[in-house]
């Protein structure tokens, strides 16, 4: 659980993650800008029971590594919808996808495709921490550059 890997127990209330995609996307505009990226969106409301700070950490972190590694004038694709009752966030960039080590191996710490201080392998394990803190899925797979997929179910 979240709480043995050092978090706090999570503070649960109603959120709505396409107001929080939306946001992000927001407070992400210059790093978008400065790469001339194209965001392609189809968001929608979807309300949660859920940690809201650690859940925009999660999904921080997924809007920055992709415009980190999305080329420049590269097309982001994001959506975000309830499924079931599950919300499901879907984003893809056109960059050089996951290494091959991480798509075998699945999202573990410390295995980045990069040896930098910036470590994408460990940030992605921390967002699947707290999706697995709220009993939700995280997967990774190529298509064309990398693509993340998170459910989060609406009741914990």
């Amino acid at each position: 659980s979240l709480y043995s890997n050092g978090f706090q127990a999570l503070k649960l209330e109603k959120i709505n993650v396409g107001d929080i995609i939306n946001n992000i996307l927001k407070s992400s505009q210059v790093d978008i800008d400065e790469k001339k990226l194209i965001i392609n969106k189809s968001t929608e409301s979807g309300w949660i029971n859920a940690d809201k700070n650690y859940i925009v950490k999660c999904i921080r972190i997924i809007i920055s590594n992709t415009t980190h590694h999305s080329p420049e004038n590269g097309k982001i694709f994001i959506s975000g919808k309830m499924v079931e009752n599950f919300y499901t966030i879907n984003v893809k960039d056109e960059g050089n996808g996951f290494p091959d080590l991480i798509i075998k191996n699945g999202i573990k710490p410390f295995i980045s495709p990069e040896h930098t201080n910036r470590n994408p392998g460990l940030d992605l394990y921390l967002c699947k921490l707290i999706v697995n803190a709220h009993k939700g899925s995280i997967s990774i797979k190529n298509d064309n550059g990398g693509m993340v997929i998170v459910k989060i179910p609406n009741k914990l």
